[in-house]
C-alpha cells in the first residue's frame, strides 16, 4: 500500500497512475474512487458494490474494489472517508475479501491500494477523525509530493514541457516564452501546483499559439507577489 501526501494539483492521480504502470499488475485495472466526491451512502455502494434481491434473483453490482481485482484501486481523498466506511476498507485490506452492501457473502479481491489525502492523516487519527489502524494498513510506503513553490527550479522545465504537449495536443505551433515571462513563472507561488501550471499551459497555447509571449500576456495574477498567493489559497 502507497499513501500520497500533498496539496491539492500536486499530481498525486498522475503519480498513482505511473506506480500502476510500474507495476506487475499494469495489464489490470486502474480503478479510481474520489472519496470527497459522494454522499456517505453513495459512497459506500460505489466503493464497495451493491446486492439486493430482484423478483426473487440476486442481482450483483460490482464496486471499486472489485472492479481493481488483481490490478491497483486509487482511492483520492482518503482523508475524507466517512469513520463507518473505514471500518469496511480496513476489513477488505486485511482480509483480502469485500461483502457488497446487501450481500451474505463476501468475494476474493486482490488489489494493490493507493490511497491520496491533503491533509495530515496521524494528526486526524490524533484527534479521532481517521481510524489509526486503517491509517497503518495504507501508509506502508509514504510519498510525499512537495508544492511548486518547494520545487521552484522544477517550474520552467515543467512549463516548457505541458506548454508542448498542450499545442500538440491543440494541434497549434507553440508559443514561445522572452525571459521576463520565465522569471514571472518563477516567481509565482503556484498555489494550484501542478493542475494551475497545467491551466495555464493550455490558455498560453490557444491564445498565443506559435507567437512570443511577453510578460503582459500572461494572466493578472502571476503579478500577485507569492506571499499573497499562498496566502488566498490558504
Amino acid at each position: 500500500s502507497v499513501l500520497l501526501v500533498g496539496e491539492t494539483g500536486t499530481g498525486k492521480e498522475s503519480v498513482a497512475k505511473m506506480l500502476h504502470r510500474l507495476s506487475h499488475r499494469q495489464t489490470r485495472s486502474f480503478s479510481v474512487l474520489d472519496c470527497a466526491s459522494l454522499p456517505d451512502a453513495l459512497l459506500e455502494a460505489e466503493l464497495f458494490g451493491t446486492e439486493e434481491s430482484v423478483a426473487g434473483m440476486r442481482r450483483h453490482r460490482a464496486g471499486k474494489i472489485e472492479a481493481a481485482n488483481q490490478g491497483t484501486l486509487f482511492l483520492d481523498s482518503i482523508d475524507r472517508l466517512p469513520v463507518a466506511a473505514q471500518g469496511r476498507l480496513l476489513r477488505v485490506v486485511e482480509e483480502k475479501r469485500v461483502t457488497a452492501l446487501g450481500a451474505s457473502s463476501s468475494r476474493d479481491v486482490s488489489c494493490r491500494v493507493i490511497s491520496a489525502a491533503t491533509q495530515d492523516l496521524g494528526k486526524m487519527c490524533a484527534e479521532g477523525l481517521f481510524r489509526a489502524d486503517l491509517y497503518f494498513r495504507l501508509n506502508t510506503v509514504t510519498l510525499n509530493l512537495p508544492p511548486l513553490r518547494e520545487r521552484r527550479e522544477d517550474i520552467a522545465t515543467l512549463f516548457i514541457e505541458l506548454l508542448a504537449r498542450a499545442a500538440q495536443r491543440l494541434k497549434r505551433p507553440s508559443p514561445t516564452l522572452t525571459k521576463a515571462v520565465k522569471s514571472r513563472l518563477l516567481e509565482y507561488a503556484w498555489p494550484g501546483n501542478i493542475r494551475e501550471l497545467r491551466n495555464a499551459c493550455e490558455n498560453l497555447a490557444v491564445l498565443r499559439a506559435g507567437k512570443t509571449v511577453a510578460a503582459g500576456d500572461l494572466d493578472p495574477r502571476f503579478s500577485q507577489p507569492a506571499a499573497t498567493a499562498v496566502a488566498a489559497a490558504a
